[in-house]
């Protein structure tokens, strides 16, 4: 399954908290997860605690992926872009820097590498991009560019977070178009024409094989030998019988 599915989605503190997973699960429209302002008013339920800060918990999966979870605070947007395809590309990484304002570093390559079977799980450092410590003063992130199914995501983790994605790509049995089933259709016609001429010249070539042998030793020899080699009469039997006669005077007979 591609596209985005909401597994679970609960909504308050660690002590009081709401299921909201029907809720988030229709905040997904055309394979984007999107609620702006989390809050009561936005996931259509009451205040689990009124006097307490909040937070929106979900876990999901994309593309039938290993599954994964995000937090969002009270008053903070939730996003994911994950659109549904016939063909789901799955996780893409186009960019990736790692540093601090004024000094980012393209670690791009490096954190392409990190994703297997459209899936990272990278615990953001400077080791983990293969980076020197660019100054040990400083807090430092890093920035990534990705797509997932061909929608654009962009994300900033700081040292230590965690960058985790799962959303493998793949192809179903309708992931085809009908440009490439009109193709596909051509080519088994083509190959079915190709197939029959071949088996009406091989048909041919035993036939005039043992026309052959009815001359020269014997049919069956001269037929048995153009089943086993495929063809044997159009180029084994003229050289037989260029070396017969070369060899014994004599004008041997020959099928052409």
């Amino acid at each position: 399954m591609s596209g985005i599915v909401v597994s679970n989605a609960t909504y308050g503190t660690n002590s009081s908290s709401v299921d909201v997973t029907k809720a988030v699960s229709n905040a997904v429209r055309n394979g984007v997860l999107s609620i702006n302002n989390v809050g009561p008013s936005a996931l259509d339920v009451e205040d689990p605690a009124p006097s307490d800060p909040k937070t929106l918990n979900v876990s999901y999966s994309i593309n039938g992926g290993s599954a994964q979870s995000t937090s969002v605070r009270d008053g903070d947007n939730l996003f994911v872009n994950a659109p549904p395809e016939r063909l789901a590309s799955g996780l893409q990484i186009t960019r990736a820097e790692y540093g601090y304002p004024s000094n980012f570093t393209d670690v791009t390559s490096a954190v392409q590498m990190m994703v297997r079977n459209g899936k990272i799980d990278l615990k953001v450092s400077f080791s983990a991009v293969g980076l020197p410590d660019p100054n040990p003063n400083k807090q430092k992130e890093l920035q990534v560019d990705y797509t997932i199914n061909g929608a654009k995501n962009s994300k900033t983790f700081k040292d230590g977070e965690r960058f985790f994605v799962s959303a493998p790509a793949t192809e179903g049995p309708d992931s085809s178009t009908p440009a490439k089933n009109v193709g596909g259709a051509i080519n088994i016609v083509f190959y079915n024409i190709l197939r029959l001429i071949g088996v009406f010249l091989y048909a041919w070539s035993v036939f005039v094989a043992m026309e052959y042998g009815k001359n020269f030793v014997s049919p069956y020899l001269w037929g048995a030998l153009a089943v086993v080699l495929p063809f044997f009469a159009f180029w084994g039997i003229p050289i037989v019988a260029f070396f017969y006669s070369l060899f014994s005077g004599s004008k041997s007979y020959s099928p052409f």
